[in-house]
């Protein structure tokens, strides 16, 4: 559920950068049809990349400029690592409370999905009972139908509503307003609509998305505009939109005449269109958009595998451990540690190197142990530890990563046996000595950094 939530946040993030972009190079130019394929296609996206992933590396290796050095630090040394333990025992009462927050979080998150998914759900009903209870006209590629319930004259896919101000237009206004709607109906405007209503659902917190409805709608009434006035006086068709300005359609569902900016529709009518050196700006736009694109499917992290620089990786492979267990010992590599012995009157300082590739987690009665990634078990080490039974086992995965599970209890697979992300290959016992287990990651047989590649 915490993957969850972080996709759609990188997915909003996603969406506001784009959707700002489209503010400022295209919202003004007349190239609706152009717009309307912008605005849906940042959508869809912004729900696609941010679920690819790349390559691991996208830059090999940028030197550190602030960041503490490894080499030259004791942070990892005796006094400083018990420090560390006492300040996290110290915040586990607040790290109780983040469970509860993030309860707390999902439950207003699914209750307000439920909510919104009503509401859509309410007015798709409303315009069936709607299309149901109207006075059949015309039936053929459009259905004309005559209702008395709303005054406004809207479509909803090829289903044209005459609502009762059309009864007081003359023949030609009628005929522009049902040319409109036809033009709504076989543009498949309603099918815009629906799926820019599923996402709201989705992402009903991110206030771009009800922005982005609006603008689809506005995009909607442009073009149809622009294709009446080609065949209708623009001056006369304007006095139209005037006329019937008047929103009285609740369901927000429909493509309604006057459902749109009444001033940005006729600015729109009276603004020539753009000229073809200003489609330059879509041009211009598309390295930018690609770059926005890609960079989002890369994370940042920071590597402490070798103490000297950053590398660019996504975190691809999931928990070999459960969320709450505490990580006991961090991961470090060829770590000085500097020491002062007092040997009678003399202080001596001794300095040696200490090497550990590899993160230890505690561990509880029945913890699982859980590959992952899907790969091959290239070996199964068993070991008597003070008369208790341990196990290491070693997975071959893709990209020539290797996960090492050691300290287990069991081992529930045989040698060459092939699993999958998230089988589980151990469930720990209550006599384990050390209530630890160590878990290594390797790629091209050099230790790496696991948090920098699983999601923990």
């Amino acid at each position: 559920m915490q993957n969850f939530f972080l996709y759609m946040a990188e997915s909003s993030v996603l969406l506001g950068i784009l959707y700002f972009l489209y503010t400022q190079l295209f919202y003004k130019e007349t190239y609706f049809e152009w717009n309307r394929i912008y605005l849906l296609g940042i959508i869809v996206l912004s729900l696609i990349f941010p679920l690819i992933k790349l390559p691991y590396e996208l830059f090999q290796k940028i030197d550190r400029v602030t960041m503490l050095s490894l080499e030259s630090s004791d942070i990892y040394s005796d006094s400083s690592f018990v420090n560390v333990l006492l300040q996290k025992e110290q915040s586990e009462s607040w790290s109780n409370i983040f469970p509860k927050l993030f309860y707390i979080i999902k439950l207003f998150y699914a209750v307000a999905s439920i909510y919104f998914s009503g509401i859509f759900v309410h007015n798709l009903i409303q315009i069936l009972r709607l299309k149901k209870s109207s006075k059949l006209i015309e039936k053929g590629d459009f259905v004309l139908v005559e209702t008395k319930n709303v005054n406004e004259t809207f479509s909803f896919f090829n289903t044209i509503f005459l609502g009762n101000n059309f009864e007081n237009l003359s023949s030609d206004e009628k005929k522009q307003i049902i040319e409109h709607e036809k033009i709504h109906a076989s543009q498949l405007h309603s099918l815009d609509v629906l799926f820019v209503e599923v996402i709201k659902i989705i992402f009903w917190f991110n206030p771009i998305v009800w922005q982005l409805k609006q603008k689809v709608k506005e995009i909607h009434e442009y073009i149809v505009d622009a294709e009446i006035a080609k065949r209708n006086l623009p001056a006369e068709y304007s006095k139209l939109i005037v006329k019937l300005s008047i929103k009285n359609i609740k369901n927000y569902l429909p493509s309604a005449f006057a459902d749109s900016k009444l001033k940005n529709r006729i600015l729109m009518l009276a603004n020539k269109e753009s000229q073809m050196l200003r489609k330059r700006k879509f041009l211009i736009g598309l390295p930018l958009l690609f770059f926005v694109l890609f960079s989002f499917a890369f994370t940042k992290s920071l590597l402490l595998g070798n103490g000297s620089s950053y590398t660019y990786s996504y975190k691809e492979f999931s928990s070999p451990v459960p969320s709450t267990t505490k990580i006991v010992t961090p991961y470090f590599t060829n770590k000085v540690i500097t020491k002062k012995i007092q040997k009678e009157k003399e202080i001596l300082e001794i300095k040696f190197k200490v090497s550990h590739s590899e993160i230890t987690f505690n561990s509880f009665d029945k913890m699982p142990v859980k590959a992952i990634a899907s790969g091959k078990i290239l070996s199964i080490k068993k070991t008597d530890n003070w008369g208790a039974e341990e196990y290491e086992i070693t997975i071959q995965h893709y990209n020539e990563f290797k996960s090492i599970y050691k300290k287990l209890s069991e081992s529930r697979y045989k040698l060459n046996s092939t699993v999958s992300e998230g089988d589980t290959l151990a469930v720990m016992g209550n006599h384990e000595i050390y209530k630890i287990i160590d878990f290594k990651l390797l790629n091209k047989n050099k230790a790496v950094n696991p948090l920098n590649y699983i999601e923990y």
